[in-house]
């Protein structure tokens, strides 16, 4: 019994010291932030076939939907604490001094983030994050085979998808 025990308490240590935590009761959940986009729409603008549906777990605050390990996620923290709750990911992944580019056209103050991989086997990603009503949304998808900015255009379409069903 002892063994379940102290397996059972390890892996809340982890969970809780990598960010999985429960949002708050008016907080999004992983269900609503992977009805934001459907597979077909990701397909199209990231140009490629998926192999599974969307994928969802709350997360730091918030929530995430996550297509093929990567390939492209939707972020959605709300609350007061919503920013806050970001840069806490940011930190805790060890990219809160990446560089922010502005990116105009989306409706509120946006920017993209380009994080390095860890190793090798990491895509590159581009990682558009909008100011809404509703807290931060960020939506980020993988550039197969070129630099992270190639991966700026398909993540643009997506985001502008996601803020027409957040409004």
């Amino acid at each position: 019994m002892r063994p379940i025990v102290a397996a059972v308490t390890a892996l809340a240590v982890l969970t809780s010291s990598a960010g999985a935590q429960r949002a708050p009761a008016a907080g999004p959940t992983a269900a609503y932030v992977c009805g934001l986009l459907t597979k077909t729409q990701v397909e199209k603008e990231i140009g490629r076939d998926l192999y599974g549906e969307g994928n969802g777990m709350l997360l730091g605050g918030g929530a995430v939907c996550d297509w093929d390990g990567g390939e492209a996620q939707v972020m959605l923290f709300t609350g007061p604490k919503a920013e806050a709750n970001w840069e806490g990911v940011l930190k805790r992944f060890r990219h809160e001094n990446t560089k922010r580019t502005p990116v105009p056209g989306l409706g509120g103050p946006a920017y993209v983030i380009y994080p390095p991989p860890k190793s090798e086997y990491q895509e590159t990603v581009a990682m558009v994050v909008v100011k809404t009503g509703q807290g931060t949304l960020v939506v980020s998808s993988a550039a197969k085979n070129g630099p992270a900015e190639k991966a700026l255009g398909p993540t643009v379409a997506l985001t502008k998808l996601v803020l027409a069903k957040l409004k």
